[in-house]
């Protein structure tokens, strides 16, 4: 039976660290043990981490992030939808659909927040099949006091269909 299971990411235990890093590495393949240092870097206590398990057996992954981000001129609490994974073999059933379902429902249920996610062109299409949306306006990154335009090949998506605005959007942070 395939379960849903939510838990912020200071909740987990090393064993599951190690179990999200060796599906996150079918992904973005890189050591291990690179995984878990990347995973001890970048991992806040809030973040909030959506597992789907077989059983024993970890399938799927994704991440929230708690961000900020700058509408136009307005300050605004966003979530940022990262490291979206299913292991390659259990992929085209509706796991991935599953996770991010349960993501746009915790977006949805945040007071005031804006949903969001960047990815590459490519996988823009199965966040459309999500009710995501791609965003057309000008986005802008700031990572370490610089400003710079999202790279070519990505695009930023929202969970928050009612919103249009006419001004650049601006994301604090990492986007991964």
């Amino acid at each position: 039976m395939i379960a849903l299971s939510r838990s912020a990411a200071s909740k987990l235990s090393k064993t599951k660290i190690k179990e999200i890093c060796r599906l996150k590495n079918k992904y973005w393949p890189h050591s291990i043990s690179s995984q878990i240092h990347w995973w001890q870097k970048n991992t806040k206590k809030n973040d909030i981490c959506l597992l789907l398990k077989n059983k024993r057996i970890l399938l799927g992954f994704l991440r929230l992030r708690h961000r900020k981000i700058k509408l136009g001129a307005v300050t605004k609490k966003a979530i940022c939808v990262t490291e979206v994974c299913i292991d390659p073999s259990w992929r085209g059933k509706g796991h991935g659909s599953k996770l991010m379902r349960e993501a746009t429902r915790i977006i949805k249920n945040h007071p005031n927040s804006f949903g969001y996610l960047v990815c590459e062109k490519k996988s823009s299409d199965f966040y459309k099949t999500c009710a995501w949306q791609k965003l057309e306006k000008k986005i802008f990154v700031i990572k370490k006091n610089q400003k710079k335009p999202l790279k070519n090949n990505t695009v930023c998506m929202t969970a928050n269909k009612t919103l249009y605005l006419s001004e650049p959007i601006t994301l604090f942070g990492n986007t991964f």
